[in-house]
């Protein structure tokens, strides 16, 4: 069996969401089509979609999605219906591997909260990463950190930096992930890959 990461890509579904986060989205769609991720999300047309957009292969993608809402028909992609939208935010994080959140409104950072409190009481081990770009986000960030669980969660404005924050978290010889699935040789690398925070990706 082989064993690929899944990436939890939470984001705004704002079409009017900023140029910079949608350059981000995109940008994270290209790396995770080299690094052969997984990822999952709620099927609504945002910063998460133009993540998804830019996959090569869409099988690689699931939508966990709630009996309320209505999402795209992509042939290929697996689609799993719940009965409410706090059982899909409780998929997203118990079946990912890791969580990258992008800037969103509500329904983003009701995820986000979950996923730290979850993590906290001990319920996952994913590495949880927070795009803050161009200190757009900085009023949810700055409300964070007066909790004291800045362990539990990475903030940068760079994708890359968010990706090598994620492998060495998972490839961590002390981690959950390291000692369920890299030990036993279940991934097809053995290593993290780990870039050069500063490399851009030319637009074709």
């Amino acid at each position: 069996m082989d064993k690929q990461i899944d990436l939890f890509i939470a984001g705004s579904m704002d079409q009017n969401i900023s140029e910079a986060y949608k350059e981000a989205a995109i940008q994270l769609g290209k790396k995770i089509n080299e690094r052969d991720y997984n990822i999952l999300f709620d099927g609504c047309y945002g910063l998460s979609f133009l993540t998804f957009n830019g996959l090569e292969n869409k099988t690689r993608a699931s939508m966990f999605w709630s009996a309320r809402q209505r999402i795209p028909d992509i042939e290929g992609t697996v689609t799993w219906e719940l009965n409410n939208q706090a059982a899909v935010t409780r998929a997203f994080v118990h079946n990912a591997d890791a969580c990258i959140f992008m800037k969103g409104t509500s329904g983003t950072v009701s995820e986000l909260i979950y996923a730290i409190d979850a993590k906290k009481n001990k319920e996952h081990h994913n590495p949880i990463v927070i795009l803050n770009i161009n200190h757009e986000w900085d009023v949810l960030t700055n409300l964070l950190d007066t909790f004291g669980l800045e362990d539990l969660y990475y903030i940068t404005d760079n994708v890359i930096d968010a990706l090598n924050y994620i492998e060495t978290s998972l490839y961590d010889k002390d981690s959950n992930f390291y000692n369920t699935w890299v030990k036993w040789n279940y991934l097809k690398r053995t290593e993290p890959i780990l870039e050069d925070t500063k490399k851009m990706i030319k637009e074709k």
